[in-house]
């Protein structure tokens, strides 16, 4: 089993959702890139998307963009953004994930950046701006490298494709509205997007992560009520990160308890 699939058990174990954050590679620089991955880990982050250099899709918002080019001054690759962040781990299990914008694959290739992840002992892998053909292609392909492609859904017609695939127990990506990244939480979309796809899926196993919009445990709390698997949280993340190590330590307590059901939140016994 993949780190990303025993996390995402240990969770549904836990009764509560996932948390996954985002921050750019090398971002705000080296030293205290690594130093925010190890305090969101240690506050109780799941995972963390780590996103590789290069130009970004029009669906990132201005934060995220500025904050790829301002991380992507520091580090020198795929390889060394991902040796990087794999280097600031506090405990083994936690999980890294490797979103890669187009401009990626065409530098590397797919065969290369996934050698390279499993290199730099990386989980998973995210690469939202290809069709879902493609995606679920890539998934195979991963399967023999023992590493997962989280699948980015953001076109209802896709999920037909998602309903017959023979992949086993996915893990998906659900974009909350049609929106950028940043953009309000558009919380009746995100519900109905959610509850949408459960019902298309039907008794089929799947693992579902909502995001975009996501930003606050208020979010949180209304995805985990409507059958969140976990959230993914961008902006907000790298806002914080960029407010101080403080900041995000906060914001990552705040959302790790707003992802159990209010009648189960209490002291978290994974983080004592």
């Amino acid at each position: 089993m993949t780190r990303l699939r025993a996390r995402l058990d240990a969770c549904r174990r836990a009764g509560r959702a996932a948390v996954v954050g985002y921050l750019p590679a090398g971002f705000p620089d080296r030293e205290t890139h690594q130093a925010l991955i190890a305090r969101a880990f240690t506050a109780g982050l799941d995972a963390l998307e780590i996103g590789l250099p290069g130009p970004p899709p029009p669906t990132e918002g201005s934060t995220i963009v500025s904050a790829l080019t301002v991380g992507g001054q520091a580090v020198d690759g795929v390889r060394d953004s991902l040796a990087l962040a794999a280097a600031a781990r506090v405990r083994e299990e936690d999980v890294l994930i490797a979103l890669a914008y187009d401009a990626v694959l065409e530098a590397a290739g797919i065969d290369a950046l996934l050698e390279t992840c499993r290199g730099a002992e990386v989980d998973a892998v995210l690469v939202p701006q290809q069709s879902m053909q493609r995606q679920l292609d890539i998934a195979r392909i991963a399967q023999g490298a023992d590493i997962d492609v989280v699948i980015f859904l953001h076109r209802r017609g896709d999920i037909r494709q998602l309903v017959e695939t023979d992949l086993v127990d996915p893990i998906i990506y659900l974009q909350s509205a049609s929106q950028h990244t940043g953009a309000p939480f558009d919380q009746d979309t995100a519900v109905w997007r959610l509850r949408d796809l459960r019902s298309e899926l039907g008794s089929r196993p799947a693992r579902v992560l909502v995001g975009f919009g996501v930003a606050s445990p208020r979010d949180v709390e209304v995805l985990v009520r409507a059958g969140a698997d976990g959230v993914v949280v961008g902006t907000a993340v790298v806002d914080a990160a960029a407010a101080g190590i403080d900041e995000l330590d906060n914001l990552v307590v705040a959302l790790r308890s707003a992802a159990a059901p209010a009648a189960s939140r209490r002291q978290d016994p994974e983080r004592e």
